[in-house]
């Protein structure tokens, strides 16, 4: 996730150059209440399985795709 987040941090202040950029780290339910609370403009988190209040907006930044690399002994099958 570093190298999108950096793209995208390097593309908004070329894009926008009169913005303040600041990061915070925190659960995404803490970004979440900061954000419920005008305390953060913008948050980067895992998309709350609940629904959002009208006053918030979801947008997906970036998909990551996972894979399983299961041990020697493991139970997992691998033939998918």
């Amino acid at each position: 996730m570093a190298g999108p987040l950096c793209n995208l941090f390097l593309g908004l202040s070329d894009h926008y150059p009169e913005i303040e950029l600041s990061v915070t780290k925190g659960s995404s339910s803490d970004l979440y209440r900061r954000l419920t609370n005008a305390d953060l403009d913008v948050a980067l988190m895992y998309k709350p399985q609940f629904e959002l209040p009208k006053s918030l907006e979801w947008r997906s930044v970036v998909k990551e795709r996972y894979i399983v690399v299961p041990g020697a002994r493991s139970r997992v099958h691998t033939s998918y």
